[in-house]
């Protein structure tokens, strides 16, 4: 659901409650623009952690790479699904948790990197971040 959605179901249920809503026309169009803006701004964040997880791969045992990675992934994962990327969301907190993993189990941590920088790609490659 979308942050605006959000928006108009409570409203309608304080006004069918007798409560008057406070999201004025601006705010909502506020809401918006900031959604259009973060949309415009997707897929160059994803890029970034691809190109991150791509250094990672030539250069494993980085403590830098994984650092740059996993604030990259954390960095989405914490804003995508407040803006409808609900799925891109999920995949940046499973490469965030693959990055972690990889210092006890290597194997396990790079999987669910891969897998989640699949969904990445499939969802970048398929222009979705416009169409959401």
């Amino acid at each position: 659901m979308l942050p605006v959605d959000l928006v108009m179901k409570v409203e309608s249920a304080l006004r069918a409650a007798g409560v008057e809503s406070s999201l004025s026309r601006q705010a909502q169009g506020e809401l918006e623009a900031l959604r259009e803006a973060y949309t415009a701004e997707l897929p160059q964040q994803l890029a970034g952690i691809a190109l991150a997880v791509h250094q990672l791969r030539v250069a494993p045992s980085s403590a830098a790479l994984r650092g740059v990675v996993r604030r990259c992934a954390h960095r989405v994962a914490g804003t995508a699904g407040s803006f409808g990327y609900d799925d891109i969301g999920d995949a940046c907190a499973r490469i965030e948790q693959g990055v972690l993993s990889l210092a006890h189990d290597e194997g396990s941590g790079w999987r669910e990197i891969e897998e989640a920088a699949s969904r990445i790609a499939a969802f970048t490659s398929s222009g979705r971040a416009a169409a959401v």
